[in-house]
């Protein structure tokens, strides 16, 4: 098996004995973590997206990684000898995990740099066994991969996508869910959980609005009816989440939405993802998040984010008088955090100190 940056391919023996010649920095990094995993190296540290707080240092042992990666290759089908398109940045868990996958299952791994568009950064097409290649990208990615008519002519022959790391919004949602192909599965983990620990399928015969867990993951809800986690990727230790979820007997849930982003505006709880949706549909634009700020009448004031020029506000039918936002700010860009997320601190602070 062999890691190809372009059409230099480097085969998992010469990894192993840094054997590699010359490449460029983010190159030397995937390498080095490769060859440290091949060495046999037992932990592993990697930081947080910071999508939700300060990135922070989370340490990984080897035997959740490699449970993880086995998961998932077992709910996809993959098998050695198969494809990885590794798109996103490979110091972030989501990258870090496609690596594990392709190393355990035995998988040749096309590696291009983390882009907005990375079906486009790459220059070894006809290398790819496109029916056989499964990849992993954020919805940003996928937003623009499907608006490029190559790039979406490239997607549609891929054997399947994970999609993870933020909400999908209702727009690209609608263009997922009428994909005949490849098999789309919006994904739901963090860096704690190794990423996924359930994944829901978008389109086909199997699609759900519901997340399905990997074999042998326990779910529960706390006290706040807050998701925990339990299973071979995190050693059996509990993890306790911030996500409100419909969890059914079988194991299958409903995101509903972070109880962090739920806002008390009046001494009413609003549920900033319910609210950000509305927006949304009515906008026609899935760059749009709902957050709220300190105000002296109503406590918390639900407070709109969307990215793109200023226009007119339709009617938003089916929210409440409190939950209706109090202001809208429209923001010629979003501030991303260096893992490609929304960087929703830094882009209200933006706001607020411009």
């Amino acid at each position: 098996m062999n890691i190809w940056f372009g059409q230099k391919h480097i085969s998992f023996a010469e990894i192993l004995a840094g054997k590699w010649g010359e490449v460029d920095d983010y190159q030397r990094q995937i390498l080095d973590f490769c060859q440290q995993w091949l060495g046999g190296q037992r932990v592993f540290v990697r930081h947080t997206s910071g999508s939700t707080g300060k990135p922070k240092p989370i340490e990984l042992r080897r035997e959740q990684m490699r449970a993880s990666a086995m998961l998932t290759g077992q709910a996809l089908g993959l098998q050695r000898g198969m494809a990885a398109l590794i798109g996103m940045d490979c110091n972030y868990i989501a990258g870090t995990m496609m690596l594990v996958r392709g190393l355990e299952i035995g998988l040749e791994m096309h590696v291009v740099a983390p882009t907005r568009n990375p079906l486009l950064a790459i220059d070894d097409v006809g290398q790819i066994d496109w029916a056989t290649c499964f990849s992993a990208l954020v919805p940003l990615q996928v937003q623009a991969v499907l608006d490029d008519v190559v790039s979406a002519e490239r997607f549609g022959r891929l054997h399947c996508v994970l999609i993870g790391g933020a909400a999908i919004g209702q727009g690209l949602l609608e263009r997922l869910i009428s994909a005949e192909t490849p098999t789309l599965y919006h994904t739901y983990g963090m860096t704690e959980t190794v990423s996924h620990i359930a994944l829901r399928q978008l389109n086909g015969e199997a699609a759900s609005e519901r997340f399905i867990p990997l074999a042998g993951v326990e779910l529960a809800l706390d006290g706040r009816g807050c998701l925990t986690i339990r299973g071979p990727m995190t050693l059996g230790k509990l993890v306790v989440t911030n996500d409100l979820v419909e969890l059914a007997s079988d194991g299958s849930f409903v995101w509903l939405g972070r109880i962090d982003n739920v806002i008390n505006s009046g001494g009413v709880k609003v549920n900033a993802e319910k609210v950000a949706a509305a927006l949304s549909k009515v906008l026609g634009n899935d760059r749009v998040f709902v957050v709220g700020l300190p105000d002296a009448e109503w406590g918390e004031a639900v407070t709109g984010f969307v990215e793109g020029e200023p226009m007119q506000l339709p009617t938003l039918a089916g929210l409440s008088r409190y939950e209706k936002p109090k202001q809208i700010h429209f923001v010629a860009q979003f501030s991303l955090t260096s893992s490609g997320k929304v960087d929703r601190g830094a882009t209200v602070r933006g706001v607020l100190d411009g």
